[in-house]
């Protein structure tokens, strides 16, 4: 192989008069080098870090000139009773400072529960979360449950709802939102069942029809919590719903709710008078007062089904599946005779009014029509889905429902011990089974 003699792309410096490169410089002089001139330059632009303290004690004066603003502040009057006390903690406790406050901290939210334990009025759901959450990491006692005790207090059992109705791991955000709703229809179904008397029910449902915060003042103080909590948590899930997909439906989302307490009070009124409807009157308001409608209305907005069908299809065309859907709940509901824990309201059912409808009628033939409805539900609901599914827009929300309706007889196959075995299986192999995991990562 031949190799070039030029030189020209190379250094001149690299060669003697021949091609053999040197590693020195033919003119190489060694550069003289003391200790002293160097550290007479590294004194120039560090000064301070050898004039004795001086950089330390500017830092240190600094230092604690901010733990002092911070304590101050934690002291102030301007934060008095107010929520901006109890976000400083949390941010100070955030940025993993908090040993430097801790008396003060502790002075903060001492005051704060000795103040709550009184009233919690004033407090939004987002100040009552930050409260509780706060408190109770402190060692503070703040029970979850203090207006209504009798309540049902289920908040798997709800979420396990959203996961079995969107099983898909990319819909985290919208089973957060839709558990949010399914939690208000177990809250509310409680109060119509357990507490207040008819006129009570009668302004609450009037104060969800306005749908105004200053309706507030119209209910009795242990409900007044609960439906500023409604009000926020829905407009919140319109808003949400508005970001992401162009077009806020708190219209219709207002509605779904206005429509469940009518349902719930008619439902209160036969049974606080004794009053024992037909069997049709039961089913046709036992649909609404199953919380169906709003569980699908809120996941037609939440899964963008308007946008994605460019409007094609609304809610008058899904009106056939969320009446399936409910009926077959309902009639469910109805087919087992345990309640829920904590559960002692009467809200009566299907058998029972049909019974007294057909006097000498047989209870079992009572429950064999209750399974000859829900057959029919059904067939009518699989017919509805395969409509809907002709435009593969709509595919996410007929599953959904389907898997909605195949959820009911897990979540009311009580056995002797008033217990779901079977839900508390399917519970535990989705979430904890490692087989289920591992195809479903994000679920």
């Amino acid at each position: 192989m031949a190799v070039s003699k030029s030189t020209s792309s190379l250094p001149s410096h690299c060669f003697n008069g021949d091609i053999r490169p040197s590693l020195v410089p033919s003119r190489a002089t060694p550069q003289k080098w003391t200790i002293l001139e160097e550290t007479s330059d590294l004194s120039k632009p560090h000064q301070t870090i050898l004039n004795g303290q001086s950089l330390k004690d500017e830092f240190s004066m600094e230092y604690e000139q901010k733990l002092k603003d911070v304590r101050e502040l934690l002291k102030s009057e301007e934060l008095e009773n107010q929520i901006e006390s109890l976000m400083l903690v949390d941010a100070i406790q955030r940025l993993g400072v908090d040993y430097h406050f801790q008396e003060e901290i502790e002075a903060v939210l001492r005051r704060h529960y000795m103040e709550a334990t009184t009233s919690f009025d004033g407090y939004s759901l987002h100040d009552l979360s930050l409260f509780f959450r706060l408190l109770r990491e402190h060692g503070f006692f703040i029970p979850a449950a203090q207006e209504f005790k009798q309540a049902r207090n289920q908040p798997l059992k709800w979420y396990t709802w959203s996961m079995a109705s969107l099983s898909d791991p990319s819909m985290s955000e919208q089973r957060l939102e839709l558990t949010k709703s399914i939690t208000f229809i177990y809250i509310i179904d409680d109060i119509f069942d357990l507490y207040g008397t008819p006129e009570e029910l009668t302004v609450f449902t009037r104060a969800v029809h306005m749908w105004d915060s200053k309706a507030i003042h119209m209910l009795p103080k242990s409900w007044k919590m609960c439906y500023k909590a409604l009000l926020d948590t829905t407009n919140d899930i319109g808003y949400k719903i508005y970001k992401k997909h162009g077009y806020n439906p708190i219209d219709s989302l207002k509605s779904t709710w206005a429509s469940l307490c009518d349902a719930f009070l008619v439902e209160a009124k036969w049974f606080a008078s004794g009053h024992l409807p037909t069997s049709n009157e039961y089913l046709e308001n036992g649909k609404v007062s199953s919380g169906a409608h709003v569980v699908l209305i809120h996941l037609f907005y939440l899964l963008g089904i308007n946008k994605r069908t460019g409007g094609a299809v609304q809610l008058d065309d899904i009106s056939e599946l969320i009446s399936s859907v409910a009926a077959i709940l309902r009639l469910w509901d109805d087919f087992g005779s345990a309640k829920d824990e904590q559960q002692d309201g009467n809200d009566g059912s299907y058998i029972e009014c049909y019974v007294r409808e057909n006097p000498g009628l047989a209870v079992e033939i009572a429950r064999k029509r209750v399974v000859d409805i829900i057959s029919r539900e059904w067939k009518n609901l699989n017919k509805e889905c395969l409509r809907l599914n002709q435009n593969s827009s709509n595919s996410s929300f007929t599953k959904a429902s389907l898997n909605l309706a195949r959820m009911v007889p897990l979540m009311y196959s009580y056995d002797d011990n008033q217990q779901l075995p079977v839900l508390q299986e399917f519970i535990k192999s989705t979430l904890f089974d490692d087989t289920f995991l591992v195809h479903h990562p994000s679920t």
